[in-house]
């Protein structure tokens, strides 16, 4: 709203340097002037270059401010497009063709024609009413964005369109995958630890009380004489012993698949 109001002053004071001088000369020219034939329009040039200088140095009026909009948008490390009501791009920055690949989109053309990924994830947040989502984007190596949408309205209040940003989360994403899997895993063998082992257990004991006619069963494994590998080599012999058990034991598992039905003619 400062802001706001400090454009406001400035536009006020250029207009008042317009018309000043302007309507100075009018009324010379209707005969309305304090002295017959003389004529005040020069003398009113110097008070409005004088509002223009306070204009200039008082309130900022070439302040970098309202002329750097470009160069803020585009050295933006998000991507920032902006839509019409019918989801055509009206504008976009660099870092948005770079994260999606749009590097020859022509402006006002259908992102529906250029996306159709990033346009079914913007229409489905506007019908839900929601305005953040996090998308993937990539085939090989899909990085992780959070889509923010911002509804553009006019002094009214009526739907302009919307701004779209896509802000780069892979790296949180990605920490946040290893985190869950260091929490389910045996740092040493890369086993299910015992926690996860439990609601795996679970998970299957719900799944067999609503199918009927299901079973499954649990191999349990010793290691005989453990002890004393370990107290005899060490912890770290075990530490091996233990991982060739269980790459062993991993490559003798083979994943049960029903014979295809032979068809007889």
């Amino acid at each position: 709203m400062k802001i706001q109001t400090v454009y406001r002053y400035q536009a006020w004071l250029l207009l008042l340097a317009i018309l000043a001088p302007t309507i100075t000369y009018v009324l010379y020219v209707l005969g309305y002037s304090p002295l017959q034939y003389f004529n005040y329009t020069t003398a009113v040039f110097s008070v409005s270059g004088v509002i223009l200088a306070w204009a200039l140095f008082r309130h900022r009026f070439l302040d970098l401010l309202p002329l750097s909009r470009d160069s803020v948008i585009d050295s933006m490390s998000d991507g920032i497009i902006l839509l019409d009501l019918k989801y055509r791009i009206v504008d976009i920055n660099p870092a948005a063709r770079q994260l999606t690949n749009l590097t020859t989109v022509l402006l006002g053309k259908p992102l529906q024609d250029v996306d159709l990924f990033l346009a079914q994830a913007i229409e489905g947040l506007v019908h839900q009413d929601l305005s953040l989502t996090d998308i993937e984007i990539g085939d090989s190596e899909a990085n992780h964005y959070e889509l923010r949408l911002t509804s553009v309205q006019d002094q009214l209040g009526q739907p302009l369109g919307w701004v779209v940003t896509l802000h780069d989360i892979s790296d949180r994403v990605r920490l946040l995958q290893q985190m869950q899997s260091l929490a389910i895993h045996d740092s040493l063998t890369g086993l299910f630890n015992r926690r996860h082992f439990s609601e795996l257990c679970q998970r299957e004991l719900q799944r067999l009380k609503r199918e009927a006619g299901n079973s499954f069963c649990v191999l349990m494994i010793d290691l005989d004489q453990f002890k004393e590998i370990n107290d005899s080599y060490g912890h770290s012999v075990a530490d091996q012993a233990l991982y060739q058990v269980k790459q062993t034991g991993r490559n003798q598992v083979k994943v049960w698949q029903p014979a295809p039905a032979r068809v007889t003619p």
